[in-house]
């Protein structure tokens, strides 16, 4: 009884789940159930529940494209993050097997192009510009810590999860190397144009945006008390590479199938209504057109009305 008990407890909790159900169960009662209460009365249950839809799937449709543009704290969706993909000590260009990142040019890291910089902002007779970009560059030193995060989690195992042998670390803590540098390709690949500062990509054709640190073993350091002094990278190791591809999430997705999904609700309900107006209009015209004068003219026949004064 207990263990039922224990699990009903975990399953069924007050917050957010009984809450978010009582929450959505007075939603649906209070604000489209009274709209369905007043045109049930006036138009009947079934006109009115066809109408009431249709507002109710339109206005969705609207809030949800007015939501894909705009930021928002709701906790659906994906969020953006660095995926690590492979790790690689010694020879870089004969072991990696990424191809999107084999053509890093790591003998001739000086041929890479500088970190790339913000768009400006334009005049607002031509806000136009270029922005599509496929090379590699050094990475801002200042915008470095959050690949260097994600890359934590691998180089020393920090959330102690299994890895593919393809991510296999030399290290076991954070305190075993160093970062020296990091290089990125394909931040504005696909790019079609910007508008000012704000970038137009094209649909479905942008390309992988790959970043790859490097690394050294660290010194050996000697711990005299106090503060530890900041590692040292030994330059006499070789290099080990960490590849990771930014993986773009779905922090939209929901609000766009939403959009769709009650566009084509919204749809189907107005084509509903407008059959049904149809359907109406012609049933009038055939019980009013059925005199049997013959005259054609969709007028009903004017009963005979006996003169005044006939029944005196």
């Amino acid at each position: 009884m207990h263990a039922h008990l224990a699990l009903l407890a975990t399953t069924f909790t007050w917050d957010p789940f009984v809450r978010g159900v009582l929450i959505l169960a007075l939603f649906i009662v209070l604000l489209p159930g009274s709209v369905y209460l007043v045109l049930s009365t006036d138009v009947g249950a079934r006109l009115g529940f066809l109408l009431m839809a249709a507002g109710l799937t339109g206005m969705l449709s609207l809030l949800a494209f007015l939501w894909m543009p705009l930021s928002s704290t709701a906790d659906i969706g994906r969020p953006n993050s660095w995926h690590p993909l492979e790790v690689v000590t010694g020879d870089y260009a004969s072991q990696i097997t990424i191809k999107g990142a084999a053509t890093l040019p790591v003998n001739d890291l000086k041929s890479a192009k500088p970190p790339t910089v913000a768009l400006k902002t334009k005049h607002w007779y031509w806000p136009f510009q270029t922005c599509n970009d496929n090379a590699w560059h050094k990475i801002d030193p200042s915008l470095i810590n959050d690949p260097e995060s994600a890359s934590d989690t691998i180089l020393a195992n920090t959330t102690g999860a299994l890895v593919k042998p393809a991510l296999t670390s030399p290290f076991s803590a954070t305190t075993d190397y160093v970062y020296i540098d990091g290089y990125q390709k394909g931040q504005n690949s696909g790019c079609l144009f910007a508008i000012s500062r704000h970038k137009v990509y094209l649909p479905l054709a942008r390309g992988a945006h790959y970043v790859v640190l490097r690394v050294l073993p660290a010194l050996p350091v000697l711990n005299l008390g106090g503060a530890p002094p900041a590692p040292q990278p030994d330059f006499s190791k070789p290099y080990t590479y960490i590849v990771m591809e930014r993986n773009l999430g779905s922090v939209r997705q929901p609000q766009a199938l939403l959009a769709i999904s009650m566009g084509l609700t919204f749809l189907v309900i107005c084509y509903v209504l407008h059959t049904r107006e149809k359907e109406e209009d012609a049933r009038k015209a055939s019980e009013g057109g059925g005199g049997d004068d013959g005259g054609g003219s969709g007028a009903s026949p004017k009963p005979d009305r006996e003169p005044v004064g006939a029944g005196v």
